[in-house]
């Protein structure tokens, strides 16, 4: 009886994330898969089914399949390099020294500023009449550079911004990882003379193989749903050449009214990002093999 009434609490314990989880997950999921299989404009009160027209027209959107491609680049680039990164400021900052907490929480703070507020500060800064433009026309004999119309540039200004945002949280991951070296490790390595590349390499990035796969799946999830850097620094552009998919479907269910093709690209970058990630952590968790 006693047992019962233990998993009966139990069960009622997890009852409200239960249905948080059902609410703010699931059900949207659901919907999304669903009206993917409509016509729905996302206005009118009535729609019809097309089957998979919608999502078989996704193959042949020149602009999304161009997104697709971006997106893979831009998560692909932000991912190695705020883990690369990180790791090389996590290790810098480890030991305690005068100073260290100031440094942390310097590379930390960008991460507390709301994407959007950070944006409109970045966009000040590169665009054509921008500081920075300002700057360098009174400093070097040149004319101002279009750091937001220029493609290649755009593209290297978004990945900077994200990079500046999102270090602090590989660096704090894996700060955190290197904490749980065991000391006894650092001192059997120093008796065997070995140096402080081969410390690293076969003590510190063996360790930090947990937190490898925590940081490298959350910047690879977040970068292939990015969406507000995008929108607020460069609007998708030039001629959409930083158009990332959150923003690509934004503007096709909203801006165009074709909510039920929208809904078919969501589920799609759903499957992409999916199965991308099985595959990336089915990878890295073959390090974690010799902690346990």
């Amino acid at each position: 009886m006693d047992q019962e009434r233990l998993g009966l609490q139990r069960s009622l314990m997890a009852l409200p994330s239960i249905v948080i989880y059902l609410t703010f997950m699931a059900l949207p999921i659901g919907l999304t898969v669903y009206y993917g299989f409509t016509n729905w404009n996302g206005v009118s009160p009535t729609w019809d089914m097309v089957g998979f027209r919608n999502f078989t027209r996704a193959f042949t959107d020149t602009k999304f399949i161009y997104s697709v491609r971006f997106t893979l680049f831009f998560s692909v680039m932000i991912t190695l390099l705020s883990n690369f990164l990180g790791l090389i400021l996590a290790v810098a900052l480890n030991k305690p020294r005068r100073g260290v907490n100031l440094f942390r929480s310097l590379i930390f703070i960008p991460l507390l500023i709301s994407p959007i507020a950070a944006g409109f500060v970045w966009k000040a800064l590169f665009s054509y009449t921008g500081i920075v433009n300002q700057f360098l026309v009174k400093i070097l004999p040149i004319e101002a550079v279009m750091f937001l119309g220029k493609p290649d540039l755009a593209k290297v200004i978004l990945i900077i911004f994200t990079l500046w945002q999102n270090i602090g949280f590989c660096m704090v991951i894996y700060l955190a990882g290197l904490q749980t070296i065991p000391l006894d490790s650092y001192d059997a390595a120093a008796i065997d003379g070995a140096n402080y590349f081969q410390r690293f390499r076969y003590i510190v990035f063996p360790y930090l193989a947990p937190s490898t796969t925590s940081a490298v799946l959350v910047m690879f999830t977040s970068a292939m749903r990015e969406y507000p850097r995008p929108l607020v620094l460069t609007a998708g552009g030039p001629v959409g050449q930083t158009e990332t998919l959150a923003f690509r479907i934004f503007k096709v269910g909203f801006d165009a009214n074709q909510l039920g093709y929208g809904s078919a690209l969501a589920t799609w970058v759903l499957i992409i990002t999916s199965l991308l990630s099985v595959a990336i952590s089915y990878l890295l968790r073959k390090r974690e093999a010799f902690l346990k």
